[in-house]
């Protein structure tokens, strides 16, 4: 199986680093990523002309190269799609860029920030619930102390 490392250093290997480290393919990526399609469509049609199709090891090398490309620019993958009209790749990668704090300035929402948010509100909720249903339930130390006062008295016929 073929390395990273030796695909790179590969004629066709060298060829997509070109190209996906091209300027315009940078952006041509990061517009299909904002549009929540995979980033490799933006070189899918331009790897088939360059060097024809890929193998299975070599699209995944492609799709790390991608990741390399994009990482530094604060973009990350998100989830995998299907390609509409892929022509060397079926699916692939959609890159996410989180949202950048500005002092003054509200961050944009994601919506995968939603489920987190939920998921506290409801341990927040049960929480609640717990000590008006219990009192102040305490912590493990106090109940064993507790208990042991309990058994005492009971030893001692009160």
């Amino acid at each position: 199986m073929l390395s990273y490392h030796d695909f790179c250093a590969s004629t066709k290997g060298r060829i997509i680093v070109d190209l996906t480290r091209h300027p315009d393919s940078v952006a041509e990526m990061q517009r299909h990523s904002r549009e929540r399609d995979p980033a490799v469509a933006a070189i899918d049609r331009a790897i088939v002309d360059e060097v024809g199709r890929l193998d299975d090891v070599e699209r995944q090398h492609t799709g790390r190269l991608v990741r390399e490309v994009l990482a530094p620019l604060g973009w990350h993958p998100a989830r995998r799609k299907r390609l509409r009209f892929g022509h060397t790749f079926t699916s692939g990668a959609v890159y996410e860029r989180p949202a950048v704090m500005h002092p003054g300035v509200p961050a944009a929402r994601s919506p995968n920030d939603l489920p987190s948010e939920r998921m506290a509100r409801a341990d927040e909720a049960v929480a609640i619930l717990a000590k008006a249903r219990l009192g102040n339930a305490g912590s493990v130390d106090e109940f064993i102390v507790e208990r042991r006062a309990e058994a005492r008295r009971d030893e001692a016929g009160w």
